[in-house]
C-alpha cells in the first residue's frame, strides 16, 4: 500500500497513524508542504492522508500551494484513491468538492466530546456516543453534497463527513500522543485563551493515558474500516 501523506507544519505529522501504516507495511511519501511545493503524482498512489495545520484553506494568497492541494485531492477523490483528512486537511477535502470552509461560531480546543449523527445509511463509520476527542481549531466546514455527516460536537456541528467507501474528513484529532500534544501546546501557547470551549494549558496537559487509549483504539478502528476495504 503506497501512501501519500500532505504535511502542512513540522509539529503535526502522522502522529500514531504512523503506527497503524507501520503494522501494515505500507510504504509512505511525506510532501511537506513547507519545503517544497510541488506535489508529487497522486496516481502513483494509493491513498492520501492530508493533516492539520494552522492556516486556513481560504489563504491561497499567502499559501499559493493551497490551489494545487485541493485539485490533486480531488483528483484522488475522483480516482477512487483512500483519503483521509485530519482538522485542515478535512477542510481542504470539503474544499476540493465545492463546500464552504468559514469561521467556526465557537474557538475549538482541548479534549471536547463528540457524538455520531444519525443516518439512515448503515454503512459509514460509527464512532462511540459519546467519545472525548482532542480539537484544536477555529474554523469548520459545510458538508459536501452527497456527503454523509458522522460527527458533530456542541461547539461544532460539522465535525466528520464520509464519502462512500474510501473520504472520511474528520475536524478533530485522534492521532495525537501525550508528547505531539505538548509541542503544540508549547508552539501554539498564545492561543489558549481560555473560553467556554477552550482549555487552559493546564487542563490540555492533564489528559490521561486511558484517555489517549480510548483514542487510539477509535483510530485503529477508523483505519481498519478505511483502509482495509
Amino acid at each position: 500500500m503506497e501512501i501519500l501523506v500532505f504535511q502542512h507544519h513540522p509539529l503535526e505529522g502522522l502522529g500514531t497513524i504512523q503506527h497503524w501504516l507501520d503494522n501494515h507495511q505500507a510504504s509512505i511519501t511525506y510532501h511537506k508542504f513547507f519545503e517544497d511545493h510541488s506535489i508529487p503524482n497522486i496516481d502513483d498512489y494509493d491513498g492520501l492522508i492530508i493533516m492539520g495545520g494552522p492556516m486556513s484553506v481560504n489563504d491561497e494568497d499567502e499559501h499559493p500551494w493551497i490551489t494545487d492541494a485541493v485539485k490533486t485531492i480531488k483528483r484522488a477523490i475522483d480516482g477512487n484513491k483512500k483519503v483521509l483528512g485530519i482538522c485542515l486537511g478535512a477542510q481542504l477535502i470539503a474544499k476540493s468538492l465545492g463546500a464552504i470552509v468559514k469561521p467556526n461560531q465557537h474557538r475549538e480546543i482541548g479534549l471536547h466530546p463528540i457524538s455520531p449523527v444519525k443516518t439512515s445509511n448503515t454503512d459509514v463509520f460509527n464512532f462511540p456516543n459519546p467519545l472525548n476527542v482532542i480539537h484544536w481549531h477555529s474554523q469548520t466546514f459545510d458538508i459536501p453534497i452527497n456527503a454523509n455527516h458522522i460527527a458533530q460536537s456542541k461547539a461544532c456541528s460539522n465535525q466528520g463527513f464520509q464519502i462512500g467507501k474510501n473520504v472520511i474528513g474528520l475536524q478533530f484529532h485522534l492521532e495525537l500522543d501525550k508528547d505531539s500534544l505538548k509541542s503544540l501546546v508549547k508552539e501554539f501557547k498564545d492561543q489558549l485563551i481560555q473560553d467556554q470551549y477552550v482549555h487552559n494549558e493546564g487542563r490540555i496537559n492533564s489528559i490521561t493515558d486511558e484517555e489517549f487509549e480510548i483514542m487510539q483504539k477509535n483510530l485503529v478502528n477508523l483505519l481498519n474500516y478505511l483502509f482495509n476495504k
